[in-house]
């Protein structure tokens, strides 16, 4: 399935952009404040067992970009989550520390999962732990 970006933007090997090259300054910059990449981070507390945590995003926005997830315990295999956009299951039981930055030498801006949105998205988070825990998700969308 190819996806079809919003107008203005285009792939490039460099990712997403929505520069249009053929607008003044003034409305270049207004363009980008509009198309550019934002973020939006959320937290809950999970308690042991399983926590739902629902993710509203700003009614502007076009295209998810990706997310990540920070804890201070990103737990073992038994620490999973669902992410869930509209009812459809975008990750099913991943395990968290696949999805963490806590790695040595392995660093990452956000973990690309790109989806069309509509504004009025229903964005869900199913966080699974066997301890109490802090947890933050930033969304980076269009």
């Amino acid at each position: 399935m190819k996806l079809r970006l919003p107008e203005g933007m285009i792939q490039s090997k460099r990712g997403i952009e929505g520069l249009k090259p053929d607008l003044s300054n003034q409305d270049s910059a207004q363009y980008l404040a509009l198309n550019g990449k934002k973020a939006n981070g959320t937290f809950f507390n999970a308690s042991a067992g399983t926590t739902t945590h629902d993710v509203k995003l700003t009614g502007v926005a076009k295209l998810l970009l990706g997310f990540t997830i920070d804890t201070a315990k990103p737990g073992s295999a038994t620490t999973y989550f669902t992410l869930k956009i509209n009812n459809e299951i975008i990750i099913d039981s991943a395990a968290v520390r696949d999805f963490t930055n806590d790695r040595q030498g392995y660093a990452k801006d956000f973990y690309e999962y790109i989806r069309q949105l509509n504004g009025s998205d229903n964005i869900k988070i199913e966080y699974t732990t066997p301890d109490s825990v802090q947890v933050r998700f930033t969304f980076y969308y269009i």
